[in-house]
């Protein structure tokens, strides 16, 4: 999968918010001697290597094992249809049936090579239309296209990096007695798990105003997210505290602070961030 250049706001953000990562794991690094700096990059090749394996053997497998929705199904004409705007191979589509023991999506997700959707929650849910699954069906395109789950592979070696250098320098600074320098050493971990949900949540925002310009149905896309935030909770708390301005205020404050630890975007900011984009898209 090809890496491609940020194309948007978003993109942009994301990937100076990575160089800046980078640029950090990779100075942690250089601080060490040179049998540590050597030793740090080998495991951190090994684990990230390992862990690319465990991921594709276990769940490439798992997907395998699911039902392939058929040819001429809505989900896959969509998902071909998109995929062939975004000039990028359509993935297999997948059912993930209900009642899994251990479900690996709550909608719908995507890898470089399958789109699963839920059966109850996405596929036969009576509340979505087709144009809102469309919507939904054409974000997902856009994280293949953008290639998010190859820069996803990326940032895990970078942070894997990190924290071994990382916490083998604040750990020697604890053995010669500097606990507060050690402290200070480690504090940056904590920062960097920040800016890693700070990137995804940028290319969330990324995917929607993508999925828009292969859906070209704002309203649908809208709509699909209106849906979805009473799915997880957001909206109906919003609607308990309607009118209790306190209540709200209080709300919001707990509400942007979860954002701060989430992958996802708050979907209020997300309709909002669609709403101003629709104004200046032009078609090409």
């Amino acid at each position: 999968m090809m890496i491609k250049m940020p194309e948007d706001k978003y993109q942009l953000k994301a990937a100076f918010t990575r160089a800046a990562v980078y640029a950090v794991s990779a100075v942690s690094v250089m601080s060490l001697d040179r049998a540590d700096a050597l030793l740090t990059l080998g495991l951190t090749m090994g684990i990230a290597a390992y862990s690319a394996w465990d991921i594709q053997k276990k769940h490439g497998k798992r997907f395998e094992a699911m039902p392939e929705l058929d040819e001429d199904h809505h989900i896959v004409q969509a998902a071909k249809r998109f995929s062939a705007r975004a000039g990028v191979k359509a993935p297999s589509v997948r059912v993930q049936m209900a009642g899994e023991e251990k479900p690996i999506i709550d909608f719908i997700g995507t890898t470089n090579q399958y789109m699963i959707v839920n059966a109850s929650e996405f596929m036969n849910h009576n509340n979505l239309s087709d144009e809102e699954k469309d919507g939904t069906i054409a974000h997902e395109i856009a994280h293949i296209e953008h290639g998010d789950v190859t820069h996803g592979q990326i940032d895990n070696a970078a942070y894997i990096a990190l924290c071994i250098s990382t916490i083998g320098m604040a750990a020697e600074q604890m053995m010669q007695g500097h606990i507060a320098q050690a402290l200070l050493s480690s504090s940056i971990l904590p920062l960097v798990a920040l800016a890693s949900r700070y990137v995804d949540r940028q290319t969330e925002y990324s995917a929607d105003q993508r999925g828009f310009e292969l859906t070209d149905d704002k309203e649908a896309l809208i709509s699909g997210f209106r849906h979805f935030n009473y799915v997880s909770g957001e909206g109906e708390l919003k609607d308990m505290v309607h009118g209790h301005p306190i209540a709200t205020k209080l709300l919001n404050a707990y509400l942007a602070i979860h954002e701060i630890f989430s992958e996802h975007p708050m979907g209020q900011k997300r309709i909002a961030a669609l709403e101003e984009y629709s104004k200046v898209y032009k078609p090409s």
